[in-house]
């Protein structure tokens, strides 16, 4: 005896409105936004658009299952209770033209052995049978969770869903205390620190709000990808602003992780630029430095402590910071002349002592700084960026 494939009554079309056609690591999400942009016959971008406005109402990310569903929740598209038994999509497809005869869309989930789930519109067509349109046949796929949508917009529902949970749940996690040179900042409106490092680390790296880097990273993908987080999103948005990326500090051939991180980068960044950094494998954070004062000390904001892991490749941008550092008239170079015991003020490393030159280079001074030690400065440069007092 053989088995046979169940012969399929229902008909399916193969619809993909997503322009980039590329095979994402959240394919349910976009699946259910291509079903919704499907049902109410609007382009990817304006779907996109409308997953946005989820983003800023409920603080997620825009593949978070919850900000799709309350999506789907704001356009019309009523959750219906479960579906009794274990029918195939298409078998309860088969059904639908009996029990509704207005013309209502409705928008299916089936479940996966492999991805979790698959996502379809079912649409009347001119004979009142419903039609599939989805990225991938799942026809034969157990359906799990529907949506209907009312031609009146109202909620004529069968039997009333059961609500479910509001609100978060469970004990909330207690903010981790600043220590060293980590300093607790969540950037998120919500205070949720799940999958948007991303979003958090620039928020604090450009001085703007999470909601704004939410639009400007969704502006920079131009509307077209839900992982926002994706490196070739941000490493896009980085560069429009302006930052500099830089390869991944190493001390004695060795990677650097937080703490040792934020003490190597003093010599790099002398005008206190902010950092957006990768940390371990994945997460991102911001390394700060310290607008208080003059000493280009650097610490790691973050939701929680990183600092134990490896920083990898880096961003820098300028920050505002060095408007504050003392004013430096202009001189035209070559025109100096420096005597040792001279104190100079350099615009990063603040008070230091001429000791005298370098041997064999008349035009590199030696000074003595008074919080960094013995530094190598170019005369010509120094004449035109820093200021003398006298011996």
């Amino acid at each position: 005896m053989t088995n046979s494939m169940p012969s399929l009554t229902s008909i399916f079309y193969q619809t993909n409105k997503d322009p980039v056609h590329d095979t994402h690591t959240s394919i349910f999400a976009y699946d259910l936004v291509n079903a919704f942009s499907i049902a109410l016959n609007i382009s990817w971008q304006d779907a996109v658009k409308k997953v946005l406005e989820q983003v800023h109402r409920c603080c997620l990310m825009p593949s978070d299952r919850k900000c799709i569903e309350g999506m789907l929740a704001d356009n019309g598209f009523v959750l219906q209770p479960s579906i009794p038994g274990h029918q195939t999509v298409d078998r309860f497809c088969s059904d639908l033209h009996t029990r509704y005869r207005d013309g209502e869309i409705i928008i299916l989930t089936s479940k996966a052995k492999t991805i979790g789930a698959y996502a379809a519109a079912l649409m009347p067509g001119p004979d009142g049978s419903y039609r599939i349109y989805s990225r991938y046949d799942c026809r034969t796929r157990a359906a799990e969770k529907i949506w209907i949508r009312w031609p009146d917009g109202k909620d004529h529902s069968f039997s009333k869903r059961r609500r479910g949970r509001t609100g978060k749940s469970g004990k909330q996690r207690p903010e981790p205390r600043s220590c060293g040179c980590f300093h607790y900042i969540n950037q998120n409106p919500a205070g949720n620190s799940t999958g948007d490092c991303v979003l958090r680390a620039l928020s604090s790296a450009m001085g703007i709000s999470w909601h704004e880097v939410a639009d400007g990273l969704m502006a920079s993908a131009g509307y077209t990808r839900l992982d926002i987080n994706n490196p070739a999103v941000f490493n896009k948005y980085l560069s429009d602003n302006g930052f500099i990326r830089h390869k991944a500090l190493r001390a004695d051939g060795h990677s650097l992780k937080g703490e040792a991180f934020c003490r190597e980068v003093r010599s790099h960044c002398l005008h206190g630029e902010r950092i957006f950094a990768m940390s371990g494998r994945s997460h991102a954070i911001a390394v700060m430095p310290d607008e208080k004062s003059f000493d280009l000390s650097y610490h790691i904001e973050d939701s929680w402590d990183s600092s134990r892991r490896i920083v990898g490749e880096y961003w820098t941008s300028p920050s505002k910071r060095k408007h504050l550092l003392p004013s430096v008239p202009k001189q035209a170079p070559p025109a100096y002349h420096f005597v040792p015991d001279q104190i100079l003020w350099h615009p990063a490393f603040d008070r230091g002592r001429i000791v005298g030159t370098s041997s064999g280079h008349p035009d590199i001074l030696l000074v003595d700084f008074d919080d960094f030690g013995l530094k190598k400065i170019s005369a010509p440069w120094a004449a035109s960026h820093c200021r003398l007092s006298g011996a």
